[in-house]
């Protein structure tokens, strides 16, 4: 959004997060960032997962034991989902760390492996002070789904209107 504000003109509001990529786009520079933070809190589950990446890693926070790999509902029962559910099988892990260039599908987890303990501790500051800067509603406890907001609202405002308060 802030690319789009900018090549229009207008200023970004204060609250947004991000840049506006148009002098990358312009060529007036080489890169935008040094990394891109990602994250993902419902798809079809509640599945709250943060990330942050650089040119040569991938870091994941998973705050939820959940499957491994998500499938989407309409391929449940599926080749596809049967090969998935073979593949990862179990929950995934609290950390998960890939090294890109070695490993761009990210199929083999480094967190555990001492020997990038220190890139580990790095990213995992990185991530937690981007998560402090954008207020991330996982920093004060679970999510509440969309669904699930409504649906007690509903029941509050029945609970109302009989006068129950």
């Amino acid at each position: 959004l802030p690319t789009l504000l900018a090549a229009v003109g207008c200023p970004p509001e204060p609250q947004m997060v991000g840049r506006s990529l148009l002098p990358l786009l312009a060529g007036e520079t080489a890169s935008h960032r040094d990394a891109v933070f990602v994250e993902k809190t419902f798809f079809q589950i509640y599945d709250p997962m943060r990330g942050v990446r650089t040119a040569d890693w991938l870091y994941i926070k998973n705050f939820e034991l959940c499957r491994w790999c998500e499938t989407p509902l309409d391929c449940y029962g599926s080749g596809a989902e049967q090969e998935i559910g073979s593949r990862y099988v179990g929950g995934h892990p609290a950390d998960e760390l890939y090294r890109l260039p070695d490993d761009p599908w990210g199929e083999h987890n480094l967190a555990d492996d001492p020997t990038h303990a220190a890139v580990l501790h790095d990213l995992q500051g990185r991530l937690g002070v981007w998560m402090r800067e954008t207020a991330d509603p996982l920093l004060a406890g679970p999510v509440h789904s969309p669904y699930h907001t409504r649906e007690v609202n509903s029941l509050l405002a029945a609970a109302r209107e009989r006068g129950a308060g």
